[in-house]
């Protein structure tokens, strides 16, 4: 099954196409963010793999704009561990979610994983990143 979703931004001038790829073994989602910010124009895009309870398995985000040129890549290792850019992240250890700063997206996978129920709280460790600014962090 394949879904096809379109964001446009509120705050600042941003369009996003996000497709989404539903297999037995996984959910495979790939998007592209054109947008402005101030006088920067960007272009994000970004894949990230799940397996089939939405887990994150591997994300890779690239960043382009008028100011920077980064790539960034993050791969589920053993005992909670997370590889960033193929190097042992050891400040994301047991970090269960990515959130991508420009993309609404980003925000359903922890509350596709767990299934809320109403009223329930859950705290999430996240490896967030701003991609306007090209920084990763817990």
């Amino acid at each position: 099954m394949k879904a096809n979703i379109l964001w446009k931004a509120t705050d600042h001038p941003s369009l996003e196409h996000c497709v989404l790829n539903y297999s037995q073994r996984s959910i495979d989602i790939s998007s592209v963010i054109i947008g402005k910010s101030e006088k920067d124009i960007y272009r994000v895009d970004y894949s990230i793999t799940l397996n089939k309870k939405w887990e994150l398995k591997a994300a890779t985000i690239n960043i382009e704009s008028n100011k920077l040129k980064k790539k960034f890549t993050v791969k589920q290792s053993t005992n909670g561990n997370w590889l960033l850019n193929n190097k042992i992240a050891k400040r994301f250890h047991n970090c269960t979610e990515i959130d991508i700063s420009l993309t609404p997206f980003t925000n359903s996978l922890p509350i596709n994983r767990i299934g809320f129920s109403k009223g329930q709280d859950e705290k999430i460790k996240v490896i967030y990143f701003d991609v306007l600014w090209g920084k990763v962090k817990p």
